[in-house]
């Protein structure tokens, strides 16, 4: 936390660097979560080989309290034309990877009714 506020001082308003650090095992959270109705974990979309990777996850709270959505989608510069870069393998505007973020703000939305 420190090197990012070094590297970037605006930062300094929101990032406490001295703040404890917590860390959680969404993996395990997502094979508990069967078991605990306080917390469920949904995986979004799958891919990799024998689909075994999960970069888009919901996790819902109990009690109404609401979901988040995890995401590790690259999509900067695919959702909107004009922000992409030139060349061969540049990145461009890309119809489906805008989509899939409208699937997911939908499913987000979807979640608190």
């Amino acid at each position: 936390m420190r090197f990012l506020v070094e590297d970037a001082p605006s930062l300094a308003v929101s990032v406490d660097p001295e703040a404890p650090i917590r860390v959680v095992d969404l993996a395990a959270a997502y094979r508990r979560s069967a078991a605990r109705p306080t917390l469920a974990v949904q995986a979004l979309a799958t891919c990799g080989r024998n689909l075994t990777r999960t970069p888009v996850l919901r996790v819902r709270f109990a009690d109404r309290r609401g979901s988040v959505i995890l995401s590790q989608l690259l999509t900067a510069g695919r959702l909107a034309p004009g922000f992409g870069q030139p060349g061969l393998y540049g990145l461009r505007y890309d119809p489906a990877a805008a989509q899939l973020v409208l699937n997911m703000l939908a499913a987000g939305l979807s979640a608190t009714r």
